[in-house]
């Protein structure tokens, strides 16, 4: 069952940052503290166990690729502590606790997403240098950690096209891209294989963003977060409707399975996408 299979390897991702990244739990620093409550051990991990289940899928032994997956754990919530901020999105409550600003204060959240970006990019780039890759992993995380600021300041524009809109979807969800990215890449995969992964995984990062704006609307306890918070920002539900949306996380769901097949049949990527747009969490 895949709901079984997502927690083996949610504690497997779990018991890895606990491997990879020991300071955390051992220091008394503040803002180390902060990163390690951002961090663990809360979390989905899908973008993880997407990038993992890839990998394998690619040939590729997943203990491996571990390092490199808690590096992106990394990033990814050291991304949401910015987006949290009051200056941003001005979260109070995320995975059903206080974010990490109103935890430890904004002076000491900064310095933990910095810490985490930090320790995600040495963690890629060592587990890059393992596959003796570090040119082209050095590459797609300059282009993602770009996009993922471009992302962030379109987000923050309470006016924009519908261009602007999508652009934004994908960009601020650029890490659920790159675990369909990075593995071809540090596989040395042949481009028609990493072109179409790539366009699994935008696939996979809009679909997801806009089950995330479904969430908005939902009730707090299915989401770990007050609801309507996004209201001002115009997301995609309060742009063109719930049913419009529902639509369109279909589509693309649909189109990126249809793509999986493709790539693979026998795979865990279509239960886990099914799963991770169909469950509510």
């Amino acid at each position: 069952m895949i709901a079984n299979y997502i927690e083996i390897q949610k504690k497997r991702i779990n018991d890895a940052i606990q491997t990879y990244m020991p300071q955390l739990f051992s220091s008394s620093r503040r803002h180390e503290a902060a990163a390690l409550y951002t961090l663990y051990p809360e979390g989905h991990r899908y973008r993880s166990i997407l990038a993992l289940e890839v990998y394998h899928a690619l040939g590729g032994t997943q203990d491996n690729f571990l390092k490199g997956v808690v590096g992106l754990e990394c990033i990814h919530h050291a991304s949401l502590i910015f987006d949290d901020l009051p200056c941003m999105d001005n979260a109070e409550q995320r995975k059903a606790k206080p974010t990490t600003w109103v935890q430890y204060g904004e002076d000491i959240a900064i310095l933990a997403a910095v810490t985490l970006e930090n320790e995600g990019r040495h963690l890629i780039a060592e587990n890059a240098r393992e596959h003796e890759q570090e040119s082209g992993v050095e590459q797609l995380l300059y282009e993602t950690l770009r996009d993922l600021y471009v992302g962030q300041e379109i987000d923050l524009q309470r006016e924009k096209t519908d261009t602007a809109l999508w652009e934004s979807m994908l960009k601020k969800n650029k890490l659920m891209q790159v675990a369909f990215q990075l593995p071809p890449v540090l596989l040395r995969r042949d481009n028609e294989e990493q072109v179409l992964l790539r366009s699994i995984g935008e696939d996979v990062a809009v679909a997801y963003q806009l089950f995330d704006d479904l969430r908005d609307v939902s009730a707090s306890e299915i989401t770990g977060k007050p609801v309507g918070l996004d209201v001002e920002k115009q997301t995609s539900v309060y742009r063109w409707g719930v049913e419009h949306v529902k639509g369109e996380v279909m589509r693309r769901r649909e189109r990126a399975i249809q793509n999986i097949r493709q790539f693979r049949e026998e795979t865990q990527l279509e239960a886990m996408i099914n799963y991770m747009m169909m469950v509510p969490s």
